[in-house]
């Protein structure tokens, strides 16, 4: 009897024993399933999300190719202009970037006027008064004090070189974000209108011509003694150098 007891309890605990094997591996086969798709899940993820940043690259990349070509396209239009434009900080700095017909017209080279700190009166004045207004009137902008468009009205208007040229001088501002009073940077339009000029006194000099024919017109009697005093003066200087010449 002792040995049938021994013999069944030890069949009742193999029994128990492969009972709770089973139960065992069919977790771990539960758990590597689901580890397996947690990890084809998570690699999914990543792949999409590895996908995703490559597209977001080449969006990247695509937009400052894009923004690069427009702005070679603007420097290049820019450039192209018969105006010239540059920029000025609160400190009367010239910054960099001014176009290429700007430093023409100014008659200096622009190319290293940050680096070398050139102010603005340094370039559009050259006696030291005209220097110092100009000086005032940029601290007087950016302080902000007055409203720009009053303070335009104080801006120099002309640039006069050595070449003889008439070079118009305009000033825009350029406003902080969200600001319509605080100033960041001046632009300064530099135009050539020296032909303009010509032209203008040339129409003028045109309209005394015509002015002075229409008269001549309405006035016949007048226009012939005024030729012929025009004529007696001649001769009389002429009869004069003569006796000169004899004396």
């Amino acid at each position: 009897l002792l040995s049938l007891g021994l013999a069944y309890k030890f069949d009742y605990q193999q029994q128990l024993s492969l009972t709770k094997e089973k139960e065992l591996s069919d977790l771990l086969e539960e758990s590597r399933l689901g580890l397996e798709r947690k990890v084809q899940e998570k690699t999914a993820t990543l792949n999409q999300r590895n996908s995703d940043l490559h597209a977001e690259k080449a969006h990247v990349k695509m937009f400052l190719q894009s923004a690069q070509r427009q702005k070679m396209r603007m420097k290049h239009l820019l450039n192209n202009l018969e105006q010239g434009f540059l920029t000025i900080n609160n400190e009367g700095t010239i910054q960099k970037g001014a176009t290429r017909i700007t430093g023409t017209l100014f008659e200096t080279n622009l190319n290293e006027a940050e680096s070398k700190g050139l102010k603005i009166w340094d370039l559009v004045y050259k006696k030291q008064v005209d220097k110092n207004n100009l000086k005032k009137w940029i601290q007087m902008v950016f302080e902000g004090r007055l409203p720009f468009k009053d303070l335009n009205e104080l801006a120099p208007k002309v640039f006069e070189g050595t070449k003889e040229k008439y070079i118009k001088l305009e000033f825009r501002p350029i406003y902080h974000k969200n600001s319509k009073a605080r100033i960041k940077n001046l632009i300064l339009i530099a135009s050539d209108k020296t032909n303009e000029l010509i032209l203008q006194k040339k129409l003028e000099e045109d309209k005394e011509n015509v002015h002075f024919l229409q008269h001549a017109l309405r006035n016949p009697v007048d226009f012939v003694d005024l030729i012929d005093d025009t004529y007696d003066i001649l001769e009389s200087y002429a009869d004069h150098l003569r006796n000169k010449d004899e004396l």
